[in-house]
C-alpha cells in the first residue's frame, strides 16, 4: 500500500472514518526549504517543519537535461542531439567556452558526454527524469519523510530543482535543503513569537529558558534585535542524553518528559522504582525508564537560538498543518488536566472554599484540612465520599465540619469571621423581615452597582467583584478580608440609608433613598415580620437579634428593647 495516511477505510460495502490517536508533538523542528513548484521556483521559500504534512513532492534523478537554445532550433535547426553533424559549433565554442551557455546549462548533457560539461557536472545517470503528481484528489500534502518514501518508489529522491513537469496550479513542494527557523523574542519577558509566513502580530508563549533569555546585550550575532524590543534568532534542535545513570523515581518524573511506547524486550534492571529497558549496557539516549507504570525516554529535546537555549515545548496542535478541532479540544483538555492536578490546586480550593462559606482569613491547618479531604476524597473524622482526588463534596463536609467553623479556636476569635457582601447583606435583610408584596407582583430591585458596587453581571472582572487576597491597609500581614474591597464609607453609608428608608415606606421603590425600581407611589410591598405575633414569639428583640445581627447584638440590646416598646 502507497497510502501515505489514511482518511477513511471501507469494510466490506460500508466506509468509516478513520480517527487517529491523540498525540502529542514537539513544537520545534529542524526544517526543510519548502519552494514553489513553478513560477518562483527557488525564491518563493520557506523553512517548515519536516514533520508536517505541508507541501506535495517533486522526485527527480541526478541526471542532466538537454534544454537546447531557442536560436539553436529557428537558425540552425539544430538540437542538442543532432548538433554534431547540424551545428558542430556547439562544440567547439559554446558548451562551456560561452559564459552565457554555461549559466543556462543548455545541452547539459550533451556537453558533458562531449567532455565539455560545465562545472560541477556528473551526469553519469544520463538523462533528467522527474515526477510531480499534479492530482488533487489523489495526492495531498505530505511530511518530508512521506515525500522521501515515495521518490524512492520510483526510484528517485526529492528534488532539488525545478521540474520539467507542471501543473495547473503551482503548488509547494518539498527540497532537499536544509533550514533553520527563525523565532523572535520578547526581550523583556522572553516570550516566543512565532510567525508562520507572516508578518501579522501573533501570540506570545512562554518556554522554559536554560539560564537566561536573550537581553539586548546578549541578542547578538546570529540573532537580530529589532526596534519592536525583540530578538530575532536561527533555531536548532537537538535531542541529548539526560542521565547516565539509572536516576531516582523523582528526578526521574521531574526532568524526563518525552515519553515512549512499550519496549519489547524485558527490562535489563528491573530492581527498585525505576526499571531501565534498551539495547547494551549502558545508559544513553537509547534507553527507556519505567517509572510508575509510564515508559520515558532518556532524552530531551532542546532548542538553540544564538548563545541561549530552552526546552522544546510539546503541544497537541502543531503550528501549522495539524490544527484541527480534536487537537484543539485535546490541548484544552491537557490545560484543564494539568490545572486540576497542580500541586497548588487543592490548598488554592481550598483557602477560597473556606472565605466563600466560613472565614476571610483561615489557620493554615484548617486550609490543609479541606485540601487533603479535595485530594484523598474523605472528609474530617474518616468520613468516605469519592475516595478519590479532586472531591469537591469532602471539601465542603471538612470545610463546614471543621473545628473552626463550628466553635471559637482559642486564639483566633479576633481574626475568625467574614463581611457579608453589600447585596447579600441587603437580601438577607429583606427576607429577615420577611419582605413581600402587596399586589402580588414579583419584587424587583434597581440596578445596584453604581450605589453599593455590586450587582450580578457587573463584576469588573471575570473573577469576582474583589480579590481574595485583599485586606485593608492597617490589618497584619497574615489577614485578608476580601469583602472590605468594596466596603467603602460612600458604599456603606448608601446601604444603611437604602434599608432605613425600605423601612420608613415599606416599599422598595425610588422613594427615598430605596432600591427598588421607579414606582408612582410608595406602598406596594411591606415587612411582614411581626404583623402576626406568632411569628416572634415573647421576646421579639431575641429574635432580631438572632435575624439580624447573628447574636452580636449584646450591650446595645436594652437600646433595641426600649425603641420596640415605646
Amino acid at each position: 500500500c502507497a497510502a501515505m495516511s489514511v482518511s477513511v477505510v471501507k469494510v466490506g460495502a460500508v466506509y468509516y472514518e478513520y480517527t487517529p490517536p491523540t498525540c502529542v508533538h514537539l513544537f520545534f523542528a529542524n526544517g526543510k526549504v519548502v519552494s514553489a513548484s513553478m513560477s518562483g521556483f527557488g525564491t518563493r521559500t520557506y523553512c517548515q517543519n519536516r514533520e508536517i504534512a505541508d507541501a506535495r513532492v517533486a522526485c527527480c534523478n541526478d541526471g542532466c537535461t538537454n534544454k537546447h537554445q531557442d536560436y539553436m532550433l529557428r537558425e540552425k535547426r539544430a538540437t542538442c542531439e543532432n548538433a554534431t553533424t547540424m551545428w558542430p559549433d556547439l562544440y567547439t565554442r559554446k558548451c562551456n567556452q560561452d559564459s552565457h551557455f554555461t549559466s543556462k546549462l543548455y545541452c547539459q548533457l550533451s556537453c558533458w558526454r562531449a567532455g565539455l560539461g560545465y562545472p560541477g557536472d556528473d551526469c553519469s545517470a544520463g538523462d533528467f527524469k522527474s515526477f510531480l503528481e499534479c492530482d488533487r484528489d489523489a495526492y495531498r500534502d505530505e511530511t518530508y519523510a512521506d515525500a522521501e518514501a515515495r521518490c524512492a518508489r520510483h526510484g528517485m529522491h526529492v528534488c532539488h530543482r525545478k521540474v520539467t513537469q507542471s501543473c495547473s496550479d503551482n503548488w509547494y513542494i518539498w527540497t532537499p535543503t536544509d533550514c533553520a527557523p527563525w523565532v523572535e523574542f520578547d526581550l523583556m519577558s522572553g516570550k516566543v513569537m512565532w510567525r508562520y509566513k507572516t508578518t501579522r502580530p501573533v501570540n506570545k508563549f512562554s518556554v522554559a529558558w536554560i539560564g537566561d533569555h536573550p537581553t539586548k546585550e546578549t541578542c547578538v550575532s546570529p540573532c537580530t534585535a529589532s526596534e519592536a524590543g525583540t530578538c530575532w534568532c536561527p533555531t536548532e534542535v537537538t535531542m541529548q542524553r539526560v542521565f547516565d545513570e539509572v536516576p531516582s523515581k523523582a528526578d526521574a518524573m521531574r526532568k524526563l518528559s518525552i515519553a515512549a511506547y512499550p519496549p519489547s524486550s524485558p527490562c535489563r534492571v528491573c530492581d527498585g522504582d525505576v526499571k531501565v529497558y534498551g539495547p547494551g549496557e549502558a545508559i544513553d539516549s537509547e534507553t527507556i525508564f519505567e517509572v510508575g507504570g509510564a515508559f520515558l525516554r532518556n532524552v530531551e529535546s532542546i532548542v538553540k537560538a544564538g548563545s541561549h537555549s530552552f526546552r522544546n515545548p510539546p503541544v497537541f496542535a502543531r503550528n501549522h498543518g495539524g490544527a484541527t478541532a480534536r487537537t484543539a479540544n485535546a490541548e484544552l483538555e491537557a490545560t484543564l488536566d494539568h490545572i486540576a492536578h497542580h500541586s497548588n490546586t487543592p490548598k488554592f480550593f481550598a483557602f477560597r472554599l473556606i472565605q466563600r462559606l466560613v472565614t476571610s482569613s483561615p489557620s493554615q491547618d484548617y486550609i490543609e484540612e479541606v485540601a487533603e479531604a479535595f485530594r484523598t476524597g474523605w472528609a474530617l473524622d474518616g468520613q468516605k465520599f469519592s475516595g478519590k482526588y479532586g472531591d469537591i463534596g469532602a471539601a465542603v463536609a471538612a470545610t463546614l465540619l471543621a473545628p473552626e467553623a463550628r466553635t471559637h479556636v482559642e486564639g483566633r476569635a479576633e481574626v475568625t469571621g467574614a463581611l457579608r457582601e453589600p447585596l447579600l447583606r441587603f437580601v438577607h435583610f429583606l427576607r429577615s423581615m420577611e419582605y413581600g408584596s402587596k399586589d402580588g407582583r414579583e419584587i424587583s430591585l434597581d440596578k445596584l452597582e453604581d450605589k453599593i458596587i455590586q450587582w450580578p453581571y457587573y463584576a469588573l472582572s471575570v473573577f469576582n467583584f474583589y480579590s481574595p487576597l485583599y485586606k485593608p491597609i492597617s490589618w497584619a500581614e497574615n489577614l485578608t478580608a476580601p469583602e472590605f474591597q468594596i466596603f467603602d464609607p460612600p458604599s456603606a453609608i448608601t446601604l444603611l440609608n437604602g434599608m432605613m428608608d425600605a423601612v420608613e415606606y415599606g416599599e422598595l421603590s425610588n422613594c427615598g433613598a430605596s432600591f427598588g425600581q421607579t414606582r408612582k407611589d410608595c406602598a406596594r410591598g411591606a415587612f411582614y415580620f411581626g404583623l402576626n405575633d406568632s411569628n416572634i414569639g415573647e421576646d421579639p428583640v431575641s429574635q432580631l437579634d438572632l435575624l439580624l445581627t447573628g447574636g452580636r447584638l449584646a450591650a446595645s440590646a436594652p437600646l433595641v428593647q426600649g425603641a420596640y416598646e415605646q
